[in-house]
Parts: structure tokens; sequence; C-alpha cells
């Protein structure tokens, strides 16, 4: 899930404070170089301070990092200079942990969801949330191969594609690092510790991986995944059970193209899916400042605001959880508690009458 200290500040780990100050000190002195900055860097330049305000006094050693170059008042300086005001700070979104009842497998679950019928009348609750949802959606029904879903942040759009645009080649995928950890420990048991996952060192030797070619290759896409292929599959041939699980999954595609759709942030876990099969391209509903040059026409907003915005959604955060691979095919938990489920299903009729909706406009 998206946290704010995701979006330019993984914990409080050096190897990620390393890259953001090297990412702010590069890009600040680019930016202070232009006598006039276009309005895609002014809004760029709005998006770094921004995080690292919202930041500021949670992640301690990343605000002393920024610091210590000044990146707050050189990017308010910048801001100024080009007649620009700082974007207000956000309060991120923040989910209780509900209880999960016994498992069913993720095709099981969908097959259910697949029932819920669009409302009669839209609800304008979370109207934002729905209304880009939809845009997103569209974006991506435009492009070309045969789309895989990463749930659970996707889980929204997935629905609107197979539903209301009737791909019926569309995937869901619950593919992050919950499957991750499950594949790579043989010890864990179906009632693993979700909230430690995001930091389990096998996931942060990816990410830090992923760092490394983007120091060396901000701006290009293809030298930085040409660093980055080897050593991934290096990584991933190291976890036998992973890996073939990855390439039996990505097998079953038949078609000359696959589009893996992701939230986004780092765009790790499509990293992953493209370094393991050349057909694989993907694209993200968005990133952090870090990115915005190297990942270009994948992202669909730079906005950050929306990106965190997702997490306003109940059934990508609250319906259902990973729980474990049997006989290869994905098994989750869905939430017992029923005044969550009943708000889920809303939100799911909501959407897809939302989207109709538009289309029909």
């Amino acid at each position: 899930m998206i946290q704010c200290a995701n979006l330019i500040s993984k914990g409080e780990k050096m190897k990620t404070l390393e890259f953001d100050k090297k990412f702010y000190s590069r890009r600040i002195a680019e930016f202070e170089t232009k006598k006039f900055l276009s309005q895609e860097e002014i809004e760029e330049v709005q998006s770094m301070l921004q995080i690292i305000t919202v930041n500021k006094g949670v992640y301690l050693k990343q605000t002393e990092a920024m610091i210590e170059i000044d990146a707050f008042n050189r990017l308010r300086k910048l801001l100024a200079n080009n007649g620009a005001e700082e974007k207000p700070t956000f309060t991120e979104f923040t989910h209780e942990a509900p209880n999960f009842g016994v498992e069913k497998s993720l095709a099981e679950f969908m097959n259910e969801m697949y029932s819920i019928k669009p409302l009669n009348d839209i609800n304008n609750e979370k109207k934002n949330l729905i209304n880009e949802i939809c845009a997103f959606t569209d974006w991506v029904n435009k492009k070309e191969g045969t789309k895989i879903y990463l749930l659970r942040d996707m889980f929204l759009s997935y629905l609107l594609q197979r539903q209301v645009n009737q791909d019926n080649t569309a995937i869901p995928f619950l593919f992050g690092r919950k499957l991750l950890k499950f594949l790579t420990n043989q010890n864990v048991s179906n009632d693993f510790d979700f909230g430690e996952s995001d930091d389990e060192q096998i996931y942060l030797d990816f990410l830090y991986t992923l760092f490394d070619a983007a120091d060396l290759y901000p701006n290009d896409f293809e030298s930085f995944f040409n660093y980055l292929k080897p050593r991934f599959l290096e990584k991933l041939q190291a976890l036998p059970d992973y890996y073939q699980f990855i390439k039996n999954e990505l097998a079953k595609i038949k078609s000359n193209k696959i589009l893996v759709v992701e939230s986004g942030i780092m765009g790790t876990m499509p990293l992953i899916l493209k370094s393991v099969d050349e057909r694989v391209d993907f694209v993200l509903f968005g990133t952090n400042p870090a990115f915005y040059q190297l990942y270009k026409h994948r992202l669909f907003t730079k906005d950050i605001v929306k990106l965190i915005n997702l997490e306003q959604s109940v059934c990508q955060n609250e319906l259902f959880v990973f729980s474990s691979v049997k006989d290869g095919e994905i098994y989750i938990k869905q939430t017992t508690d029923l005044f969550r489920l009943e708000e889920s299903k809303k939100e799911i009729a909501n959407t897809l009458a939302t989207y109709i909706k538009l289309q029909n406009k």
C-alpha cells in the first residue's frame, strides 16, 4: 500500500536516504541552471517540495538530509523565481486491519465480485477518487497488449476493464511483496504477519538494485533496464520457487505483448515481470519525482495526491489479502467484517456505474 514514506523515504534505510539525497541534489542543481522553468518543471519542483514537507518531522533522517543540501529553501526559491506557489500538504488515508476469514482461491473470489451490478443512482461519495480510476482505466484500455492488473491497488480498474469494457483477456494478478515473502520463506505459515513483508530484506535487495540503476541512468529507461535486468534475473534465479511461479504464470499468456498495470511508486514488481519475459511492458498510475524522467510515457499522472488518494478505497485495502499459493494457484482471505464487505460492494457498484455513465457522455 502507498504510504508517504514509500513516496520518497522508505523508512529510515540508509540506501534510500542516499538515493533521495543524490536525486534532490542533482535535480535541484539542474533546475538552478535555467533562467525559467517550464510548467512541467514547476510542477515537479512543487511535488518535490510537497513530499519532503509532508515527511518533515516524521522521517527525521530524510529531513536532516534535505536540510543538509538546503533543499527546502532552494526549492522555494525556484518557485518564487518562477511566480509559482507551493502545493498544499496532504494527509494519508489510513486503514484498520480487519479480521479475515477462511481461505478461498483468487479465481473463486473474483467470480463472486463479477456478480456485483452497477448502482442505479451514482453516489458522489469518493467522487474524485472514482473519477480518476475511471480516467486511468480508459487511458489503459487504449493501449495494446494483454493487460495484467496487479492487485490489490488495481482491483477497481481491473473490474472496470473486465465488466464494462468486456475485456475477457485481462488478468487479475495478486503479485506483490507478500507473495514474494511467501514463496521465498519455506517456514512461513498461511497466517504470517502481512505487515512485515514491506521491509523484508529480500524485497529491499530488489529495490536497492533499482535505486542503483536509477542513480546511473535517471533519464534513460533503456540503459536503466539493461543495467537492471541481469541483476534482477540473478536474484530471481536464486529464488527458484518464486522464479518458476512467475515463469509459469507468464507462460499461460499467449499474446505477443503483455502490459502490466500497477499503481506505481517505484515500479519494482512490474520490473521483475519485465525481467523474466521480454513481452512485458508496464504502465503506472503514478510515481515520485525521482522517476518522472525515467518512466515518462508509462505514467498516468504526476500528481502525488491522486496517487495517495488510492488509499481511500475500502475494497482495495480492506476487502481481501493474499494468503498462500497452493498447486500454483493464489489463495486469498476475505474480510469477515460485514460493514467492510457491504462498503466494498457499494464502492464497486458505484465505480461501475460512474464508468458506464462517463462512457455514455
